[in-house]
């Protein structure tokens, strides 16, 4: 979705925007319902989804001990203190004044979402120490409790401008009234809220985070609900109209993206998992069957010069402790690794191992899921050994590239066999037939072009 976030962003101006026009123009049309438990049902949503919200960009913050992801976890810090005082307010109002009710979550709101506007763009620098962490996010929280104290103090003294029992459902056409500082505190919020949509479609864009994507969306459609509460105004206690269910949406697509990062750290700690596994493996590996290997080495190397015949046991003892050390480093490998750094370092250990020239054109834009990414290294893996092993090659070239979805050439100067055979995979070998089984499980194709006395083309094409 990351990778869509601007055409997505587009779509959801366009129809919020123009489902906005037609309420103005044809004020019919607007949702409005006087329900005061609907209202309190959708702010408390709204506590909720904020404190989820806020939970996981604290764990993104405490793994990355990134500026931007402290300044973004303060922000939804300052969004939850909003949406409790929406929740709070009402029953702390007197019978005959909302003035407390309007002004104090305005503030908090102006707060949070200016905090968010902020995070969308602060940099992704490390944080150099946690007190500094600890400071930003104390005098954020102290400067929203003497705003709200302050306004709860004057709260008295300030005026709405709107009438108590003026309703959405009254209205024919779009009513700009209110206090001025009431209206310019409502194109603050929604300004702010714009500039984090576009702050957070960059950030999208940039890193493909979607948990960006999704906050970018819902910074969109809380600006729209803040125009749809300045162009018809009420006193917000006990009416839901189209502005609430705007912000009702903006909430639902922050709940989506915290899904979706939950989901994502779901699956990294299964991978983290796999790859715990994979190590354990290994050291078994090498503690084990590495070392026998080498044993059987140096000691095949000693009868050799006694017996010639031993020369077989040592060259079969060195590849197989060859094969035992490659796979030993393929379990070792971060499932993170990038793909062509990954085909760098496979083609280059294989190379040197066994002296031959290398040539690489690796595409660094290219990659993979890391499953579907170590089946292809060991395809990779069979092909360099196949031009070593059987094609007496010198040089293997391996480009990488986007051609036809993603396309890996694995090419020799080798002798070359029967490319018949391995093209309709009638008595191909093992190596092979295990490279063809990879290559479809991926949903991919692989070509093999070769003929005796000839170069061989190994390629890999992957949708």
């Amino acid at each position: 979705m990351a990778a869509r976030i601007r055409t997505i962003q587009a779509g959801v101006v366009i129809i919020v925007g123009a489902a906005t026009l037609v309420i103005s123009v044809l004020p019919p049309l607007m949702f409005a319902q006087r329900s005061m438990p609907a209202q309190s049902g959708a702010e408390t949503a709204g506590v909720f989804v904020s404190v989820l919200a806020a939970y996981l960009l604290y764990g993104r913050f405490r793994n990355r001990g990134r500026v931007s992801d402290l300044v973004l976890f303060v922000a939804l810090v300052l969004l939850v203190v909003a949406n409790l005082t929406r929740v709070l307010s009402p029953a702390l109002t007197e019978a005959d004044s909302d003035n407390f009710a309007v002004w104090i979550p305005l503030t908090t709101s102006l707060f949070a979402v200016g905090a968010l506007a902020a995070a969308a763009f602060a940099p992704p620098a490390p944080l150099r120490d946690r007190a500094t962490a600890i400071r930003l996010a104390v005098g954020a929280v102290v400067a929203l409790g003497v705003a709200v104290l302050a306004v709860a103090l004057l709260s008295p003294h300030l005026s709405t401008g709107i009438d108590p029992n003026l309703s959405p459902a009254d209205s024919s056409r779009p009513r700009v009234v209110g206090a001025p500082g009431l209206l310019a505190a409502h194109l603050a919020v929604m300004g702010l809220a714009g500039t984090a949509a576009v702050g957070f479609t960059r950030w999208a864009e940039r890193t493909g985070d979607e948990l960006m994507a999704w906050l970018a969306i819902a910074s969109t459609l809380g600006a729209f609900s803040r125009l749809n509460y300045f162009l018809f105004p009420s006193g917000y206690l006990e009416w839901v109209f189209t502005g609430d269910v705007l912000r009702l949406g903006a909430y639902a697509a922050i709940l989506i993206g915290a899904l979706r990062q939950i989901s994502v750290y779901q699956q990294r700690a299964a991978e983290a998992a796999v790859f715990e596994e994979r190590r354990r493996i290994a050291r078994d590996l090498h503690d084990g069957l590495a070392q026998d290997l080498a044993f059987i080495t140096m000691h095949a190397r000693g009868l050799e010069q006694r017996d010639p015949r031993a020369e077989v046991i040592v060259a079969a003892a060195e590849q197989a402790l060859t094969e035992s050390r490659g796979t030993i480093l393929t379990l070792t490998v971060p499932a993170d690794e990038p793909l062509h750094q990954g085909i760098a370092r496979v083609a280059s250990g294989l190379a040197t191992r066994s002296q031959m020239g290398l040539e690489l054109d690796l595409d660094e834009r290219t990659d993979l899921a890391p499953g579907a990414r170590a089946e292809l290294l060991l395809v990779l893996r069979e092909a360099i050994r196949n031009a070593t092993s059987h094609g007496n090659a010198s040089t293997i070239h391996v480009t990488l590239s986007t051609e036809e979805g993603l396309r890996l050439m694995i090419s020799d100067d080798g002798c070359g066999f029967n490319g018949d055979v391995a093209a309709d995979g009638a008595g191909a070998g093992f190596g092979l037939t295990c490279m063809r089984e990879r290559v479809e499980r991926l949903g991919g194709e692989l070509r093999i072009r070769s003929r005796p006395g000839a170069a061989t083309e190994v390629e890999v094409v992957l949708p």
